[in-house]
């Protein structure tokens, strides 16, 4: 009796133990895609850590296609595959990454040549980074004897990367003086005439760093993209018409034709509203192209009326700022507001209103997405000045579809990175971006390596290039005339980054929240 009670434990051991090991069902969304089984089930094993799995978010939009609306690792990619079930290259880089997590855990900083760059970030080692570009791109800023003439910082090479870590990380050195740049530049100099330091690909590769507070199936793409995505759920719940039924199939794409739509409008408006497009702060409503030019139609403000910007200006403000969180109001403030847009731009489409203009963004010239404007290099410039400066503060460019009553703020064809990782910093910190910080905690820093030729910077503007906008990441901080646009020091790429400079995700949790990192977000929360 004995063995077999004996047995019988063994047996409900063993069953038991193969259950728990037992690999994860891939589900029916991520069938579609071929090779991606045993990837997908590294990934789900990975984000099924606690820590992992708290800062995953599916946006309430999406939730309706979860069976019970939860949001774990296997409902986060089960999402990511059907809204990439048509771009299966950045749905596997995706994959990629996330199931091979670098951790900046609190550990001796150390250094070796055979390792990959980010795998060695520390907790201290990226508290000594932050510092490090704070101060590099404060000096190189500054120039002349007395420091008077300020400059944009040049972009950094992975190569200099591994100088970094290599001799300041590992070694506790920083750059906090003048003479300590200087003498930092002198021995940069000397590592990178040493072949041996560095792989031709970090020498031809610059460094660019996105952080974010939470893993968003959408993450990396432009606003426009995941805001439309997550309108296209609202619109299509519990209903399958031929448009919902095309996003379903093609949701990448549609999210990229729609993309390029805004690029467009604002790049390739009517001549007679440059004046207007150049005040990023005018409301401009951009609709879907009605006139099959590649460009989105668009609404804007009749400044000749004398109460414009009280009656006309001020609500739009208050709408878009609403949306992404900046004011707080009662759920019913809030549709009151946004059925007053609504109003008044359908009366505008029907002739009503006399007080707002309808245009359709047709230009003749649109013959291709990297043809110059007419009016000569001037008007290049300044349309060029127009996309950026409009990025930098997008909250007053919308999107509005009146067939299908979609419409939300924040209308912006590029996707961001900054070159320096300070500027990115504050952006790992949870609600930074809409101003609902909650805790005092970093969470995720993305680290693309974007190739020397595919920069577009003023260099290429003056030297005669096409600014071709599928091909370049575009230095914001050249263009930009807006305070944002030069601070941030950004990289922008048209509606998400080529899979191919995807390098990294590094995971900031255990990164002691030091006074000095939160005064950064603090600074530039309250600025």
């Amino acid at each position: 009796m004995r063995s077999i009670i004996v047995a019988l434990l063994l047996f409900l051991s063993l069953s038991s133990c193969q259950r728990q090991t037992q690999q994860p069902e891939v589900s029916s969304a991520c069938d579609d895609h071929e090779g991606i089984h045993d990837l997908l089930v590294k990934v789900r094993t990975v984000l099924s850590r606690k820590e992992f799995k708290e800062t995953l978010r599916i946006p309430f939009s999406l939730r309706h296609k979860l069976k019970d609306g939860t949001v774990n690792e296997v409902t986060f990619t089960e999402t990511l595959c059907s809204e990439y079930r048509d771009n299966p290259d950045m749905l596997k880089r995706k994959l990629e990454v996330y199931a091979n997590i670098f951790e900046a855990k609190e550990r001796k900083p150390e250094y070796s040549a055979t390792r990959p760059i980010w795998s060695q970030l520390t907790s201290e080692g990226y508290h000594q980074l932050v510092f490090l570009h704070k101060h590099l791109a404060y000096y190189r800023s500054r120039t002349g004897s007395n420091q008077e003439i300020t400059q944009l910082p040049p972009l950094m090479t992975h190569c200099e990367a591994r100088y970094q870590l290599q001799s300041y990380i590992s070694k506790y050195r920083g750059v906090w003086s003048r003479e300590e740049y200087e003498s930092y530049e002198k021995g940069l100099q000397d590592y990178l005439a040493q072949e041996e330091n560095c792989t031709d690909e970090e020498r031809s590769h610059y460094m660019a760093f996105r952080g974010d507070g939470s893993l968003v199936p959408h993450v990396m793409e432009s606003s426009t993209m995941k805001s439309f995505a997550y309108a296209m759920a609202r619109l299509c719940r519990g209903r399958q018409d031929s448009f919902c039924q095309e996003y379903s199939q093609s949701p990448y794409r549609l999210r990229h034709e729609v993309n390029d739509q805004v690029l467009k409008a604002l790049f390739y408006f009517q001549k007679r509203d440059q004046d207007y497009f150049d005040h990023a702060k005018y409301p401009v409503f951009l609709m879907p192209d009605s006139n099959n030019d590649g460009a989105a139609d668009y609404i804007i403000a009749n400044t000749k009326v004398p109460a414009w910007k009280s009656k006309y200006g001020r609500p739009a403000h208050n709408f878009a700022f609403t949306l992404i969180g900046k004011y707080r109001t009662d759920w019913g403030t809030y549709q009151k507001r946004k059925k007053y847009i609504l109003e008044l731009l359908r009366e505008t489409l029907a002739g009503k209103n006399n007080e707002m203009i309808y245009e359709v963004a047709a230009q003749a010239s649109r013959d291709s997405m990297s043809s110059r404007p007419g009016g000569g290099e001037n008007t290049l410039l300044k349309r060029l000045q127009v996309l950026f400066d409009r990025h930098a503060d997008y909250y007053r460019t919308f999107y509005f579809d009146p067939l299908h009553t979609l419409i939300f703020s924040s209308a912006s064809p590029w996707s961001s990175s900054s070159s320096y990782i300070h500027q990115s910093h504050k952006f790992s910190v949870r609600g930074y971006a809409n101003d609902t910080m909650k805790r005092e905690k970093f969470y995720w820093m993305t680290i693309y390596k974007v190739p020397k030729e595919a920069v577009y910077t003023i260099r290429e503007y003056n030297l005669g290039k096409e600014p071709d906008f599928s091909k370049y990441w575009f230095k914001e901080s050249d263009f930009g005339k807006n305070k944002l646009a030069r601070e941030e020091l950004a990289l922008d790429s048209l509606a998400m980054p080529d899979p191919s400079t995807l390098e990294a995700l590094v995971w900031l949790g255990d990164v002691t929240p030091h006074s000095e990192l939160m005064g950064i977000v603090r600074s530039e929360a309250n600025s």
